[in-house]
């Protein structure tokens, strides 16, 4: 679905931030949509609410409203930017852990290759809901390394990152882990096996 911030409400907008800027004034600003609702109402196109912020500013070629007069340009602001890990499982989105330590130091060293996708859930139990998407690398190290040089990029379900010679789903892996585990324990105790009872020797 293509973003047309003509047709697009304050109401139906979903992100709680969005950027304006006119090339003509040379201004920019990011616009709060809680700010905008309060001003100018839920039914207000999000390009007629930046309009009409310009000319609460006192923009004399948003006043106009004229073909060539007020230029401004509304864009929406990556969801990676705002958006908590509550808001990447609503959009069903995957979050994949790249290495990065051929830039930690001068020292050449060569990046891990593999790609790891880590568990949405997984994530929100160990950091909560409202964890920002933008400083989970802060949170991570490389699986294979150790380096906290890393980064996260944030993809659409079933899509994995480019440029990568192997992709590892590490909630998959633990599963398959922990099956693994579990089957060999089971058949490290007999069928028949019993916990002895008091009298029962001899």
């Amino acid at each position: 679905m293509s973003f047309d911030p003509r047709r697009v409400t304050l109401g139906q907008f979903d992100a709680p931030v969005f950027w304006a800027e006119c090339l003509r004034c040379r201004r920019s600003a990011e616009l709060q949509k809680h700010v905008m609702l309060r001003r100018y109402g839920e039914g207000t196109s999000l390009h007629e609410a930046a309009r009409m912020m310009a000319v609460d500013a006192g923009c004399a070629q948003a006043a106009d409203y004229s073909t060539f007069g007020c230029g401004v340009m509304v864009r929406e602001i990556s969801v990676t930017a705002w958006g908590t890990l509550e808001v990447a499982r609503k959009r069903e989105m995957g979050a994949w852990l790249l290495c990065r330590r051929r830039f930690a130091a001068l020292k050449k060293a060569d990046s891990c290759t593999t790609a790891f996708r880590l568990d949405i859930d997984t994530l929100i139990a160990a950091l909560g809901h409202g964890f920002p998407m933008a400083n989970l690398a802060l949170r991570c190290k490389c699986p294979l390394c150790s380096t906290s040089h890393v980064e996260v990029q944030w993809l659409p379900n079933g899509q994995g990152p480019s440029g990568t010679e192997e992709m590892v789903d590490l909630a998959e892996r633990g599963r398959r882990g922990a099956e693994k585990v579990l089957r060999r324990a089971n058949a490290q105790v007999a069928p028949n096996s019993y916990f002895a009872k008091p009298g029962d020797e001899g």
